[in-house]
């Protein structure tokens, strides 16, 4: 088993895409132990060196049944409105299109959190299974915690509204502030329960444990431990205010 960057290979019967961690930074391996804390759905990942580099196998989501991202079912790169998402689910999945946006909330949410600036629809996917069943997938999550922002969906619901426009120079907590003000102003009460309920699941305390796990198991620098670390702190007490702002949650959960 010769892993190459960018290529498939196969592993114990299951096939994985092979991507290298130039800079041996474990992001993916973070990111996928806190989507499972909070219920998305995310690719498994391997880990592994080979003659002096450090890859990532990505879990081949065609394993688990049909699989097509968001850009094989019609969506672009181009910065786009959740709307524009709501209205591919049903178009394309009529009978799941409910379920699928709760899913795919939860994850553009979970996003924020772990400062993913490149949830684009090439990034998601829906797996049909043998049951026919449907559920929604993220994977790619490589630039989460990233300070700069570039993340292509916005939290605009519906059209006719006043349209918010992202600056790519800008910090990605300040953006996501923005994108989460708006989200608060335009959505339901299930949607933003969604979003309290991530805030008082993904802890500052939490996220602590995850990184000593993924450090037990696989190793991280000090230096990219503290920075993952206090840019999470720093992103979580911004969401925390907001929050507070528009009365959401009682009192600030603190590290």
């Amino acid at each position: 088993m010769n892993p190459h960057n960018n290529s498939f290979i196969v592993k114990n019967g299951k096939r994985y895409y092979c991507k290298m961690d130039k800079y041996s930074r474990k992001k993916e391996l973070i990111v996928e132990r806190l989507a499972k804390l909070v219920n998305i759905n995310c690719a498994h990942y391997e880990y592994m060196k080979y003659e002096g580099f450090h890859y990532y196998l990505s879990e081949d989501l065609s394993n688990k049944g049909d699989f097509v991202t968001g850009f094989d079912i019609g969506l672009e790169l181009e910065e786009i409105y959740l709307y524009h998402i709501w209205d591919f689910f049903e178009s394309y999945y009529p009978n799941f299109s409910v379920k699928l946006m709760r899913q795919y909330i939860r994850a553009y949410l979970f996003c924020f959190f772990v400062l993913n600036s490149d949830f684009h629809c090439g990034n998601w996917g829906v797996v049909m299974d043998d049951s026919l069943d449907r559920n929604l997938y993220i994977f790619d999550n490589e630039l989460s915690f990233d300070e700069v922002d570039h993340n292509y969906i916005t939290c605009e619901f519906y059209e006719g509204k006043a349209e918010y426009q992202h600056r790519l120079d800008s910090s990605s907590i300040e953006e996501n502030m923005k994108n989460i003000d708006l989200f608060i102003k335009v959505s339901d009460e299930d949607s933003i329960n969604e979003l309290v309920q991530m805030y008082e699941t993904l802890t500052p305390e939490v996220f602590l444990n995850v990184l000593c796990e993924v450090e037990k198991e696989y190793g991280i620098s000090k230096a990219y431990k503290k920075e993952y670390y206090n840019l999470y702190v720093q992103n979580y007490e911004a969401i925390g205010a907001l929050l507070k702002k528009y009365n959401l949650v009682d009192c600030l959960v603190l590290k």
